[in-house]
Parts: C-alpha cells; structure tokens; sequence
C-alpha cells in the first residue's frame, strides 16, 4: 500500500501543510478548497463522496473500508488493501469508546493524525501532541499496532519544525506535502 501526503503551502511556514491524503494513487481522502482530483488522480474514489456510515465495510474494488466514529459527526477510516490496514485518523479529536472497542485486537500497520502543539486551539477535530501520545499508547494496550508501526501527524499550523524535533524522538513521523508511505 503507498500512502501519498498532499498538501498546499501555508503562508506562515516554510513546508507544505498536508491536506489531502492519497491511498495506492486511486483512494483520496480530504479535500483543500483549491484541490483538484482529476488533476492528480485518474478516477478516484474520493472518500468524501461515498456517504459511509459507521461500522459498515465496504469494498471499493480496489479497496475496503470500514468508517469508524470519530468527533461529533466525523469519521475515520480502516483501509485495507492486500493484508495492511491503514488508519486514517486525520480530523478526528481523539477517539470515542465505541470506536476503541471496535479496533481492540485489530492489526493496524500505519497511522496517521492530525496534530496541534498544544489544547489552546477549541478544535475538536484535531489532536493536540498529548492526545496523539495517548492514542499511540492505547493503540499498542489493544494490540493494534507493534514498536515497528508508523505513525504520521499532520498539523494545520506553523511551526512545523519544532513539531517535527518534539515527535521525531517520540517514534512519530511529521507528515509534509509530498511524503510518501510504503506499506
């Protein structure tokens, strides 16, 4: 499974904001305002558009994918493809019980979130750094994920480099436009 990063640039930091995320060229998941898919992708299945409800599976032809609840109206992803699973857990806050209950024992072997440094941002759809700790730490409780699992973050702020130092020693990868994700 390739995991492909896009993004476009924000003015108050050097590297690309990710905003988009694209699954073996054919899957895309987020939208930026000014994001044209047929310009990237040849007839992809845009996650957005699909209308999925939570907890039920559905094949893509290419891929499967269970919705999972996540912030008040919002939803993450298992996908699937070729025995690995990728959790999209971008715009998610952190996670509800039944969401958890449902991943316990599941095999996860990428993750990727959304990131802000701190709980001053009143977002519920983002994670702030302790949140993305604690939603690694469960993961690993539940027997999701192993020591050799990545873990992606994404941030809609500046600063970037300094998320990048602080997560870096913590085994979390600061996802930028153009970073690509072999499985």
């Amino acid at each position: 499974m390739r995991i492909l990063f896009l993004g476009t640039v924000s003015p108050d930091t050097a590297r690309h904001g990710v905003r988009s995320i694209v699954v073996d060229g054919r899957l895309l998941i987020g939208l930026a305002p000014d994001f044209r898919a047929d310009a990237v992708l040849d007839e992809p299945v845009v996650l957005n558009d699909l209308k999925l409800s939570p907890f039920q599976t559905v094949e893509t032809g290419f891929h499967t994918l269970t919705p999972l609840p996540a912030r008040p109206g919002g939803l993450i992803y298992l996908i699937e493809r070729d025995g690995k699973v990728f959790l999209c857990g971008n715009n998610s806050g952190y996670f509800p019980e039944k969401t958890w209950d449902y991943l316990a024992g599941k095999v996860i072997h990428a993750v990727s979130l959304d990131c802000v440094s701190s709980d001053m941002w009143e977002k519920p759809g983002f994670q702030t750094e302790e949140d993305v700790l604690t939603t690694r730490r469960r993961l690993y409780q539940l027997g999701c994920v192993e020591p050799a699992v990545r873990f992606y973050v994404s941030s809609p702020e500046g600063g970037m480099d300094e998320l990048k130092e602080r997560m870096s020693t913590r085994g979390v990868t600061v996802a930028h436009a153009g970073l690509t994700a072999e499985l």
